[in-house]
């Protein structure tokens, strides 16, 4: 990250914002765990970035491919 916020900071460009696109309003507990987990990070890796704006979605439900999917589940 740190050699990616340098380039940023070379070319003078910077992150308006984030989307991270996880599944916390999923009704699965692993997923919304997951997503929890992942939505700390993300805010972290934005915090470290210099972003202050996180965007987010509150319509996705639980993974179709449920089961299959690293993000989904992988929570605490």
């Amino acid at each position: 990250m740190k050699s990616f916020k340098k380039a940023l900071r070379d070319s003078n460009v910077g992150i308006a914002s984030l989307l991270p696109m996880y599944r916390w309003a999923s009704n699965d507990e692993d997923e919304r765990k997951a997503a929890i987990k992942h939505w700390k990070r993300a805010i972290e890796i934005a915090v470290e970035m210099e972003v202050d704006t996180m965007n987010s979605e509150f319509g996705r439900g639980p993974h179709p491919d449920k089961g299959t999917c690293y993000c989904c589940h992988t929570g605490p």
